[in-house]
């Protein structure tokens, strides 16, 4: 548990400062630059998206910034509560923790973006499909481990991923949420005092 916490605090801030990094040096000695990666098919091509999140700028849904500030924000909390939980009640493969690790350092990395920059500069351009930055290489990993671990969990427990299973989860989720947020009220209570 120690271990998992511990690699979660020092590899998160050295990917979300990566990401930023990159993006500062290309926005000032590179922003006005193209060049191919792979032939016309991964071209390197920098781009200011100020849509705030991929499925706005796909769908064209004009969902403003202080939206996407919140949810942004909103999941981090709720990663933060399901990676506590987790790591109480299970133990914590290696393939789980390292999806939670890129899943904190991509939306850190959102965060930082929607604030500072504000959007995303996006800079590898994949012909006719989109243009991405290293954030959504980092979301993109995390997904399909996510999807890795379900595939495992349902060829070796398979009760896991039944409804009940779900449902009692679910449960036990969020009253280990409001456990928690009341041990956090007394434990300020008691330091004021």
């Amino acid at each position: 548990m120690k271990r998992n916490n511990m690699a979660l605090a020092i590899t998160v801030p050295i990917l979300v400062l990566i990401d930023q990094a990159i993006k500062i040096v290309i926005s000032r000695r590179f922003f006005d630059h193209g060049f191919s990666i792979i032939g016309d098919y991964v071209l390197f091509r920098p781009k200011h998206n100020t849509d705030l999140s991929w499925i706005n700028s796909w769908l064209g849904l004009g969902v403003g910034f202080i939206p996407h500030v919140l949810f942004n924000v909103i999941l981090i909390v709720l990663a933060v509560f399901i990676y506590r939980y987790s790591n109480t009640r299970h133990r914590i493969s290696r393939t789980a923790a390292l999806a939670f690790i890129l899943f904190f350092a991509a939306a850190f990395c959102s965060l930082i973006d929607k604030v500072f920059w504000p959007g995303s500069l996006d800079y590898i351009y994949l012909k006719d499909l989109f243009t991405f930055d290293l954030k959504d290489v980092y979301a993109t990993v995390c997904e399909a481990l996510l999807i890795i671990l379900v595939i495992r969990t349902n060829s070796k427990r398979p009760e896991l991923l039944e409804y009940k299973a779900i449902k009692h989860t679910v449960k036990d989720f969020f009253k280990y949420v409001r456990d928690d947020i009341v041990r956090s009220k007394k434990s300020g209570e008691r330091k004021t005092a």
